[in-house]
C-alpha cells in the first residue's frame, strides 16, 4: 500500500490544577489520500480530584481525517497520592462518507514509585451503517527519570469491523496487533524530542512506523 507521511504541530496552555488548552494543526497522508486536520481540546480540573475533558476536530480529504469528531471525557485519581488514574469516555465520529462510529471506552493509569508507570485501556465501538461492533484493547508500562528521559513500550490489539460503502455495501472484519516503542529525551528541564517506533499487522499489510517529534515549554 506504499508509504504515509504526516506532520503536526501543538499548542498547549495550562494552569496548574485548573485547567489545560490543547490546539493541533497536522497534515497526513496515505493509501493515496491527503488532507489537514484540525482540532481542539479542553480539560477542566475540579476539588477532590476529579476532571472533565472535552475536544473536537475535522479535517479534509477523502478518508485520512474526519469530517468531525466529538470528544468527552471523565476521569478520578485515586489512592493517598492520587497516582491511581482512572478515565472513562465517549467519541463520536463522522467520515466523510456514510459511515461513523461511537465509542465508549475506559482507561486505567499508575504512577507506580517515582520511576514506573502503568496503563491499560479497553474501547467498545458501534459502526454504522450495520450496527458493527468493534473491540480493542491495549497496555504499556514506561520507566524513567522525571524532566529528564523515559523509555516505554506498549501493545494495542483488537479486531475492526465496518460496513464499506461502494457499488454495493460489504463487511469488513479482521483483527490486528500493534507493538509501539517510545523514548523521551529532555535537552534541558523545558525542551526535548519524542522518539516513537512502529509495528503492526493485519491480515491485509505489515506497518512499520517511526515518528519524531520537538517540544519546548515556556
Amino acid at each position: 500500500y506504499g508509504n504515509g507521511n504526516g506532520q503536526f504541530i501543538s499548542y498547549s496552555m495550562s494552569r496548574e490544577n485548573k485547567f489545560l488548552l490543547r490546539f493541533d494543526m497536522g497534515r497526513a497522508a496515505r493509501f493515496g489520500d491527503e488532507g489537514l486536520g484540525f482540532g481542539a481540546s479542553i480539560t477542566k480540573y475540579f476539588y477532590h480530584r476529579w476532571w472533565a475533558a472535552a475536544g473536537v476536530a475535522t479535517g479534509s480529504g477523502t478518508a485520512v481525517f474526519p469530517r468531525y469528531r466529538l470528544d468527552a471525557a471523565i476521569g478520578r485519581a485515586f489512592l493517598p497520592e492520587g497516582n491511581l488514574q482512572i478515565t472513562a469516555g465517549y467519541v463520536h465520529e463522522q467520515s466523510m462518507g456514510e459511515n461513523k462510529f461511537d465509542r465508549y471506552g475506559c482507561g486505567l493509569t499508575l504512577y507506580a514509585g517515582p520511576h514506573w508507570i502503568l496503563g491499560g485501556y479497553y474501547n467498545y465501538d458501534v459502526g454504522q451503517p450495520g450496527n458493527t461492533v468493534t473491540q480493542s484493547g491495549g497496555a504499556g508500562v514506561t520507566y524513567g527519570n522525571w524532566k529528564e528521559w523515559y523509555v516505554g513500550a506498549s501493545v494495542e490489539f483488537g479486531d475492526v469491523s465496518y460496513t464499506q460503502i461502494g457499488p454495493s455495501k460489504y463487511l469488513v472484519d479482521y483483527e490486528q496487533v500493534i507493538v509501539k516503542g517510545y523514548f523521551t529525551e529532555y535537552f534541558t528541564p523545558k525542551a526535548g524530542m519524542n522518539l516513537r517506533l512502529d509495528w503492526g499487522r493485519n491480515d491485509f499489510y505489515d506497518l512499520y512506523g517511526i515518528s519524531l517529534s520537538f517540544f519546548k515549554e515556556w
